[in-house]
């Protein structure tokens, strides 16, 4: 890499080296300080040269962030001015070399020779390190796996790369086609994780021992699911679907669980082998129509997607069901909700099955609408979702029709439960209200009607709310608690009877005994009368 802000300088020094025959090549060159930290956190290069004064960072310090994180790379300083200070800090911070300018390019290929010589060196006591190469040894199944991640992802852009890594990882791509195929265990080893590996790698030996012949495979782990590289001359695709259909055969019997798995198409470039990959990912996609424990052809896909369907029949649905929809839930009606959830899918089978590639932008659309109908409902979305999940990812993991369609209805479900529970919290704070008013005006006049018009109620609703809430009726709960003011007031209050029942709005005072008699077994008069014996003495109420 060469760090100058000056333009010339950082040409000039490419144009007069011969870094090919040098065994060399310059990989960046960067105008200011920041630039080239950035283009070496990206790709560090073996060697900097690098000026001291640039426009934004000071060469020193740019110096100084390369020897923390990478203390192993040769940095060769350039400077304008032959200061004592500068060249300290250079051996201080550990620089390889400090050079003046005008640059002398003989002495700069003399110190270029000298670290191509140290690398090699440190290279070649590398190779010498037993243990180090025990260590790459134990380690080349697992770099086999990333160089199989890499070449199906498309991180590797050229041929000769490819085949040069596959050669020195015992990898095979000599031949003129190559095909992938993506298997999917469902369930396996029931959420153990020892036993989910252990179930993955017996399905790599029987992917190994069901290729022979003209046919090589090579298995690979990527995320949750099984990759298997296919190589062969002349590749014939039914074949191949026979060869899949023995390994999901013999993973259901050895192992017992089920296996689908998705084929893309023979590619002959090995840059294209990403493409094959991809199709097969999308194949694996089928399993929502065609169930679990399938063999998918990509060809499939390229069938279903010349047809066409121009309506959207989600929107259509929704657009058609989604006042009932709220209705229902709110309402909770959950022989109306689960119609809707029939309608819903029935629109999601027709639409996918029209394209597949349909299918992500249909469970989008479910998504947004049920959210929107949820919060519309003032229903809050975290609490009825497993913590981190959001409803498109939770629809996106179902792997059948079924399980999202029963996935749809458990969202029904919790929604209602959700409003149901807030109903009754709501129902809660009213009838709390209710008893407050009743406190607070037990001397005046307490109505069902005056108590639900202060609480914006019919008195229908209130009176049921109440009984649920308080276990009893409001008028029987009103006349205990008048009747229990009474008692306190006969023996604490030197009022007769008689004035206690027009204070307490009893316009009856024979009714106003015969209630307090049915609540307490005596009269009034009765009940202050033993209350004063008792206080002499005589008796304990």
């Amino acid at each position: 890499m060469i760090v100058d802000d000056e333009k010339t300088i950082r040409e000039g020094v490419e144009r007069a080296i011969d870094w090919e025959g040098l065994g060399m090549r310059v990989c960046v060159s960067a105008a200011s300080g920041a630039e080239a930290l950035d283009a070496i956190e990206l790709a560090p290069p073996d060697i900097v040269l690098l000026d001291i004064v640039l426009n934004d960072i000071d060469g020193l310090e740019v110096l100084d962030l390369i020897r923390r994180k990478y203390p192993g790379m040769y940095v060769i300083l350039i400077s304008g001015h032959d200061d004592f200070e500068y060249a300290r800090r250079a051996i201080e911070l550990n620089a390889y070399s400090y050079l003046l300018k005008p640059i002398d390019i003989e002495q700069l290929l003399e110190k270029l020779l000298q670290i191509r010589v140290a690398i090699a060196e440190r290279l070649d006591k590398l190779k010498k390190d037993k243990e180090l190469n025990d260590r790459l040894t134990d380690s080349i199944p697992i770099i086999r796996d990333s160089f199989f991640i890499g070449l199906v992802s498309g991180k590797r852009d050229s041929a000769e790369s490819i085949v040069a890594a596959a050669e020195f990882l015992g990898v095979d791509l000599t031949a003129r086609q190559h095909a992938v195929a993506v298997l999917e265990l469902h369930n396996p080893g029931n959420g153990n994780e020892y036993d989910r590996n252990l179930i993955r790698y017996a399905a790599m030996d029987i992917c190994r021992e069901a290729f022979s012949g003209a046919y090589k495979c090579h298995p690979f782990g990527i995320e949750d699911k099984i990759g298997i590289l296919i190589s062969a001359d002349e590749m014939e695709p039914q074949n191949i679907r026979d060869i899949c259909n023995f390994i999901r055969d013999g993973v259901n019997v050895k192992l017992g669980v089920p296996l689908t798995v998705g084929i893309g198409r023979p590619q002959s470039d090995p840059v294209c082998i990403q493409h094959s990959y991809g199709e097969a990912v999308e194949a694996l996609e089928y399993k929502l129509i065609m169930g679990l424990n399938r063999i998918i052809d990509s060809e499939i896909i390229y069938q279903s997607a010349n047809k066409k369907l121009e309506r959207n029949l989600i929107r259509e649905v929704f657009q058609k069901k989604g006042d009932e929809l709220k209705i229902a839930l709110k309402t909770m009606n959950r022989q109306a909700a689960d119609a809707i959830a029939d309608e819903i899918m029935a629109a999601l089978r027709a639409s996918i099955g029209s394209n597949m590639r349909n299918h992500s932008r249909d469970l989008f659309l479910i998504s947004t609408y049920l959210s929107v109908a949820a919060a519309d409902l003032d229903v809050d979305m975290e609490s009825i979702l497993d913590e981190g999940r959001e409803l498109y990812g939770a629809f996106k993991s179902q792997d059948t029709l079924e399980k999202l369609h029963e996935c749809i209805r458990s969202f029904f479900t919790k929604v209602m439960e959700e409003l149901g529970n807030k109903q009754k919290s709501s129902n809660s704070l009213y009838v709390r209200k209710a008893l407050q008013y009743i406190r607070e005006n037990l001397y005046g006049e307490i109505s069902l009607s005056a108590i639900a018009d202060a609480l914006y109620l019919s008195p229908n609703y209130l009176s049921r709310i109440f009984r649920q809430e308080a276990g009893e009726s409001f008028i029987e709960y009103t006349i205990r608690v008048k009747m229990n003011e009474v008692k306190r007031l006969l023996e604490q209050s030197p009022q007769k009877v008689y004035e206690i029942a027009y204070k307490l709005n009893y316009k009856d005072v024979n009714y106003f005994s015969k209630t307090f008699k049915r609540f307490f077994g005596v009269s009034p008069s009765e009940y202050r009368e033993l209350q004063s014996q008792n206080q002499d003495g005589g008796i304990e109420l």
